[in-house]
């Protein structure tokens, strides 16, 4: 479940979560990649069982000939590089970005320069980090991060905002997140499943690296019942 996909020229990789083994925590995950084929999807890398995560990769293509993905096995945040050429056999790098984190909502994108950026909100944390990888260095560097407003109804105390979507152009940094919270009305009627996301929000940096965020309200349905969700960041 949670699959993402990319396309690289001509070639479509997908990644999905899959549960392992039965008696782990349904929480503990491993991920898949495909690439899909004349014949039809076909499995070309899988994670190791003993480094599980919990939360899905991100994919980002290019340029060239490398598909990049970002996952936190065990709360290691990962850069698995792929040659398309020779996909059994990623390149890994694990940069210090100063926390581990086993529930990370993360999104990621990439410039037209090879820069790359990944928007990441961690379980109880209270703010979205950005972290900044240079093409050409191939250094990491913390972006400006949005610090959250406290809130009683939310899991972590804050006003996250989870699930961001992010387009990185230049040195531009948008992001469209959902805010979610404990439902009173869902815990009234005991449901199993108790989130819910009241608020849709755009964030604006004209410079991530140095720059604070703007904030513009897209959706707010705080005091009706239902439920908001971002699904996708289009930006042309």
């Amino acid at each position: 479940h949670q699959t993402t996909i990319t396309r690289i020229n001509d070639r479509v990789y997908a990644s999905s979560m899959e549960t392992v083994d039965p008696g782990f925590d349904s929480f503990v995950k491993q991920w898949r990649l495909y690439e899909r084929a004349d014949t039809g999807w076909q499995q070309v890398y899988e994670s190791p069982l003993d480094q599980p995560l919990n939360q899905p990769p991100v994919l980002l293509a290019g340029p060239g000939d490398t598909l990049h993905v970002f996952a936190s096995p065990e709360g290691r945040f990962t850069h698995f590089a792929f040659d398309i050429n020779n996909i059994e056999n990623p390149t890994l790098e694990t940069p210090d970005i100063g926390f581990t984190e086993f529930w990370p909502w993360s999104s990621g994108s990439i410039n037209q320069s090879g820069d790359i950026g990944i928007a990441m909100v961690t379980g109880g944390d209270d703010r979205q980090h950005i972290q900044l990888r240079d093409a050409t260095t191939g250094d990491w560097s913390a972006g400006v991060s949005y610090t959250f407003d406290t809130r009683s109804e939310s899991p972590t105390g804050y006003d996250r905002h989870t699930f961001p979507f992010l387009v990185l152009d230049d040195g531009a940094a948008h992001i469209f997140s959902a805010q979610d919270i404990v439902d009173p009305v869902k815990v009234a009627e005991g449901a199993s499943y108790t989130f819910s996301s009241h608020s849709l929000d755009y964030y604006y940096s004209p410079d991530v690296a140095a720059t604070a965020f703007q904030t513009v309200s897209i959706v707010d349905i705080e005091g009706t019942r239902g439920w908001a969700h971002n699904d996708d960041l289009l930006l042309d």
